[in-house]
């Protein structure tokens, strides 16, 4: 018995004739009838009552139709289940403190293993750390180290941010500034920033700030606004950002807060997985 034939005859008992369920099957009635009487003679009945101008179900038909539905479904949910076993173990679930970071891991997992699946969430400090322990992260990337026993925390990268300047301003020509420079100017500022917006919010009281959730609609307004904005040194769509009508500047802001240190915390007590993956590329991420 086949999965092919109790699909056979569930088609058979659903469309009520031979005819129909060859159409919706997309076979030929002289195939389907020649599986559905290899199927009688393995269960020993026979299914279909046959007369020279239609065929129908036999009460032992329509009993073998109702186990073939229920085994289908079984058969149906065991395929589902492997399918989001295989997901899951493809998978790697990062959390993140800020965007820059997880672009470098992301596109370094998956060069060390393609076809893995990297499931990111942008969380605070608190939450990176309650999900890490959980374990409903496999790994989190983190401003603070996470000095619990099970747990190793990895400095992978460095960021610092630069006012982004339309050359024309009258600090564009600054080597360095620092944000009481620029308190009370008018920023355009991409929403997705993570923790950086905590800190120029704190650190800009006077500021206006023109948040922008959609990353396009960003790109376009940074090349048509004379509004500041920020950028990285992992941001460089940002920092090279010209136009005909706009060229703007990268200055570095010179104050502690405006750098930042990444950690890559993840588990190695067993309890987690992807440790294996993510020890393979951290020699590469501390480059």
């Amino acid at each position: 018995m086949t999965i092919e034939q109790l699909e056979h005859i569930a088609c058979v008992a659903r469309t009520g004739s031979i005819s129909r369920a060859a159409a919706e099957l997309h076979m030929s009635q002289p195939a389907l009838s020649r599986s559905i009487r290899r199927l009688e003679d393995e269960l020993g009945c026979g299914l279909l009552r046959r007369t020279a101008n239609r065929s129908a179900l036999t009460e032992a038909g329509c009993i073998a139709a109702d186990y073939a539905d229920d085994l289908l479904r079984t058969y149906r949910r065991m395929r589902d289940a492997l399918a989001s076993l295989e997901t899951r173990r493809r998978t790697l679930r990062i959390g993140t403190c800020a965007p820059a970071p997880l672009w470098r891991v992301t596109q370094l997992v998956v060069e060390a293993a393609p076809g893995t699946i990297v499931a990111s969430e942008s969380l605070d400090e608190q939450h990176l750390r309650r999900a890490l322990m959980e374990n409903t992260l496999d790994a989190a990337i983190m401003l603070n180290p996470l000095a619990l026993p099970g747990f190793i925390s990895q400095p992978i990268m460095t960021e610092s941010l630069s006012a982004l300047l339309p050359r024309t301003h009258p600090l564009a020509s600054k080597q360095t500034l620092r944000f009481c420079d620029i308190d009370g100017e008018t920023f355009l500022i991409y929403t997705n920033i993570g923790f950086w917006r905590s800190i120029v919010e704190r650190e800009l009281p006077h500021a206006t700030f023109l948040w922008q959730e959609d990353r396009s609609m960003f790109e376009i307004l940074l090349s048509t606004s004379d509004a500041l904005a920020f950028s990285t040194e992992a941001a460089t769509p940002y920092t090279s950002h010209q136009t005909e009508n706009v060229a703007r500047v990268a200055v570095p802001l010179s104050d502690a807060s405006a750098r930042a240190t990444f950690y890559l915390v993840y588990r190695t007590d067993g309890q987690g997985k992807g440790s294996e993956l993510i020890e393979r590329v951290l020699p590469r991420l501390s480059r």
